[in-house]
């Protein structure tokens, strides 16, 4: 499902996989586990080997947790300023379905990007491509609906339904699972 973290295409990360593996460890996550929790500090980074895990932050004023990403096979999973800076993550990071994750501390991704020059401008390529893709979402908040948002993710991913709930996908979407049942209606009484 590389279409739903655009990035992932955009670069080569085959240096941070072979990081994963080398210097990191084979877990196995149940549905529902965390792989890191919002105000602890988040010192991986993983290789998600097989598996779905998605990012979660809490809204205190609603009370209520809103999915903000998710991750999928092939993919890599982190809170990466937490990671990178040894700081508390933000958010939370749990397993969506039954996962197995190469699990590598933060410091050995550290060490990589300040070897040398080429690693540096690997890391900054990285930054810069996670940016676009998070600042491109942001500005689909305001110049999309719902519903075009909600299109634009099936047509990229159509099999995002087999992974992700459709509470899952509304609250990524942030709109109310009401106002999905009522997009999908139209979608299906339109077509």
């Amino acid at each position: 499902m590389n279409e739903f973290n655009p990035y992932i295409n955009s670069i080569d990360l085959t240096y941070l996989k072979d990081i994963c593996i080398s210097k990191g460890r084979l877990v196995s996550y149940k549905r529902n586990e965390y792989f890191s929790r919002a105000g602890e500090v988040a010192s991986s980074v993983g290789y998600v080997l097989d598996g779905a895990l998605r990012y979660t932050c809490f809204n205190h004023s609603e009370r209520r947790g809103f999915n903000t990403g998710f991750v999928f096979t092939r993919e890599f999973v982190a809170d990466y300023p937490a990671c990178l800076y040894g700081i508390p993550s933000e958010i939370d990071i749990q397993a969506v379905t039954p996962c197995k994750v190469y699990v590598c501390p933060g410091e050995e991704l550290n060490l990589y990007f300040e070897r040398d020059a080429e690693n540096q401008r690997k890391a900054r390529i990285n930054a810069e491509q996670l940016f676009l893709m998070v600042y491109s979402r942001l500005l689909d908040t305001y110049r999309k609906t719902p519903e075009e948002r909600y299109r634009d993710l099936l047509h990229r991913c159509p099999e995002i339904l087999q992974v992700l709930t459709l509470k899952e996908l509304s609250s990524y979407l942030k709109i109310t699972p009401i106002t999905m049942s009522k997009i999908r209606r139209k979608i299906t009484f339109s077509e």
